[in-house]
């Protein structure tokens, strides 16, 4: 009888910590799209995530919060499903944010990664903010069961309890921190070629 609640809580056990773990991480290597015009269908979608430019957060000084939307189209691949990263920039009137401006860009965020298609978030936080601020910022929007990658200035933190996964800030290609995923950026549009590189 002993052997047979061990294996039950053991099967449960496992459940449970499958069920914990952060939404399927997809594939290592994502290309970066930014607001322009891409046509990604030559793409090998398991092969390739992207991490397309969604939208900018405007934070202003008063507490209001506001969304740009991205607005260039992005063609995707017809195989597979690809693995999106929504992309969300954040422009800011400067410090001191308060919890009103917490809670509008966590809802903002939450709302724009809330199709099932969009399998994760980057919040791309703004060179010299208010670090404390934007890690709750994530911690909330990491909340929504998407896996939450950040970009943050300066060496690797960890990212524990407010971010899946921490990628320095860089102009070319960049891997993130701990050896995870590879993120690509291209001057010009995508094409097979310039992938191949």
């Amino acid at each position: 009888m002993k052997r047979i609640g061990l294996g039950l809580g053991l099967a449960v056990l496992a459940t449970v910590v499958w069920w914990r773990m952060p939404r399927t991480s997809g594939p290592r290597v994502f290309v970066v799209t930014p607001e322009r015009s891409e046509d990604l269908r030559f793409l090998d979608a398991s092969q390739y995530g992207i991490a397309y430019y969604a939208a900018t957060v405007k934070l202003g000084s008063t507490g209001a919060v506001e969304v740009e939307p991205r607005w260039s189209p992005q063609m995707l691949p017809f195989r597979g499903r690809p693995y999106l990263m929504a992309v969300v920039q954040f422009a800011t009137e400067g410090a001191p944010y308060g919890e009103q401006q917490r809670a509008g860009a966590v809802a903002a965020i939450r709302k724009l990664i809330e199709p099932e298609y969009i399998r994760g978030v980057q919040l791309v936080f703004p060179p010299g903010g208010d670090d404390d601020f934007f890690r709750s910022v994530a911690q909330g929007v990491r909340g929504a069961g998407k896996r939450v990658s950040v970009i943050v200035d300066g060496p690797c933190v960890s990212g524990d309890g407010w971010a899946d996964e921490v990628v320095p800030r860089a102009d070319g290609d960049v891997e993130a921190c701990g050896g995870g995923r590879v993120y690509l950026r291209s001057a010009k549009a995508w094409t097979a070629e310039r992938l191949q590189r």
